[in-house]
């Protein structure tokens, strides 16, 4: 079951190993759809169906989930989501539920980024880099197959307008190449770091 981890309690080699690995399992999804060459890219809010540089909340009612955001996917698409950051200095949201379809893939609250921050402490350090309590690393990355919906809700305490916390979602795309990356960002084991191993080959 996922479950959001403080990143600042997380090593930096294992949060890199598990991103690894998440990208690597959305290579094999994708790959066994298509021959073509495949590219892999930062999610970006306009996958989620947002017409912002930011994904922002709805409107919403007190303890409710509201539906905030939903991206489809094509037949040669795949995505993974693996952290979360709130960019806002008062946050209220409390949870994040994600959907693939019918399907719940996980409800996340977030009380355990906020217990250790201090209230009216900053959000950024010195180099306005996120603070590490701010930041939640999912403990099991969420993974959507191609055709699927990906479908982000909230909940809150309180009644909150729309456009009043901000937060991102990190994470992969891996796709078929020309969609919206060209080559030569073509995956290859030397590309992520992967040795040389044929069975990491990616292509026809």
């Amino acid at each position: 079951m996922a479950v959001l981890v403080r990143s600042g309690e997380i090593p930096w080699e294992l949060k890199q190993q598990v991103k690894n690995e998440l990208l690597l399992v959305l290579m094999d999804i994708v790959r066994s759809g298509t021959r073509q060459d495949l590219v892999y890219r930062a999610l970006e809010p306009e996958d989620l169906g947002s017409a912002h540089s930011r994904l922002w909340n709805p409107n919403m009612p007190a303890d409710t989930w509201t539906h905030a955001y939903t991206g489809r996917l094509s037949g040669v698409q795949a995505v993974g989501i693996y952290e979360y950051v709130t960019m806002t200095g008062h946050p209220f949201l409390d949870g994040l539920r994600f959907e693939a379809g019918p399907g719940v893939l996980a409800e996340l609250p977030l009380h355990t980024l906020y217990a250790a921050h201090p209230e009216g402490a900053p959000l950024r350090d010195r180099k306005h880099r996120p603070w590490p309590d701010r930041i939640g690393f999912i403990s099991d990355p969420l993974i959507w197959q191609p055709n699927e919906a990906v479908v982000v809700s909230l909940k809150s305490f309180v009644p909150m307008p729309g456009g009043m916390e901000a937060f991102g979602l990190n994470g992969y795309v891996v796709e078929q190449a020309g969609l919206r990356v060209m080559p030569p960002r073509i995956l290859s084991p030397r590309q992520i770091g992967l040795g040389g191993n044929p069975a990491l080959r990616v292509g026809p």
